[in-house]
């Protein structure tokens, strides 16, 4: 939708594909080009203004999954850490200014690398410009800086060692997907 009025209280769900590099601590790089993957997003109803005048709503990501079979690759939305982001209008003005606008995302998720699951201790932030569609399809998210992933097991040890870290991203949004918002009688 390209009606910024629509985008407060709204949840959206869209395909996107996923390039990127993991640099593995044991050496070499797999390369990530293509995976496809689905993402769910609510929107708050609140549309803040910030000092600056533009409009702003908080984002919360409630679905995150990633599939790719070789390299065998599953990643998921880590269930216990909050997966929260904002869209800002790029000018001042009410609800009306929200689009275009700037979309950003801290993120947690659990990588499944070959069977071995991994996770960010502080979030992968990804952001996009200029987005014009709500959700944001035909925008492009990247990487705001290196990501490292931990052990699962050992997410919370200050002392693990990195064993991955994702150093380039960029996430395509594809297209909207339309889920029913009610059940057929």
């Amino acid at each position: 939708m390209s009606d910024p009025t629509q985008v407060p209280g709204s949840t959206n769900y869209a395909s996107m594909l996923v390039y990127g590099d993991f640099v593995l601590a044991s050496g070499g790089t797999f390369h990530c080009d293509a995976i496809q993957g689905i993402s769910g997003v609510v929107t708050s109803d609140q549309v803040k203004r910030l000092p600056t005048g533009q409009p702003q709503v908080d984002l919360v990501r409630i679905l995150t999954h990633f599939h790719f079979a070789s390299p065998n690759v599953l990643i998921e939305q880590h269930p216990s850490k909050p997966s929260v982001g904002t869209l800002t209008g790029d000018v001042s003005g009410g609800v009306h200014a929200l689009l275009p606008g700037r979309a950003s995302f801290s993120q947690h998720i659990i990588l499944i690398f070959d069977g071995r699951p991994l996770a960010n201790r502080h979030p992968l932030v990804m952001s996009a410009e200029h987005v014009t569609e709500w959700p944001p399809v035909g925008s492009s998210f990247f990487i705001e800086g290196q990501t490292d992933f931990y052990d699962l097991a050992d997410i919370d040890n200050p002392n693990a060692p990195v064993i991955a870290s994702l150093c380039a991203c960029k996430t395509d949004v594809e297209h909207a997907i339309t889920m029913p918002t009610h059940s057929p009688q």
